[in-house]
């Protein structure tokens, strides 16, 4: 048995569904984000001349490294256009650290317990 609806009931579902999909996209633009209170635009970020990344989140494994990767999901959310490096997503080879540390803006320290022993962190 197939049942047809009469056009009034695929006029509203149509039109539930076309409301339900505005409304998703009116919550998406209404995330927060970095706004200069100014002019409640994103701000413009800017690399250095050869810079691939605006941030470096330096930390130790054993101490800091959730705390960290909040950090970046975070500004992921208020900042989308931040490049922001952190070694666990970003890094390829232990070799390159420094070189990752020169090709960004910004280093953050994040001083935790055992920071100052870490090898990596020393390197940093």
């Amino acid at each position: 048995l197939t049942t047809v609806l009469p056009a009034a009931g695929v006029i509203a579902l149509l039109a539930i569904a076309l409301f339900l999909v505005a409304r998703r996209f009116k919550l998406a633009k209404r995330r927060r984000q970095l706004l200069w209170r100014s002019t409640r635009q994103p701000p413009r970020l800017r690399s250095k001349a050869g810079g691939e990344y605006h941030l470096f989140l330096s930390h130790t494994w054993s101490s800091g490294q959730d705390q960290v990767h909040m950090i970046k999901r975070r500004l992921a959310t208020l900042a989308p256009k931040m490049k922001v490096f952190l070694d666990v997503d970003d890094l390829e080879e232990f070799g390159t650290l420094a070189d990752n540390v020169a090709a960004s803006d910004v280093v953050l320290l994040f001083l935790s317990r055992g920071y100052f022993a870490s090898k990596a962190c020393q390197i940093e």
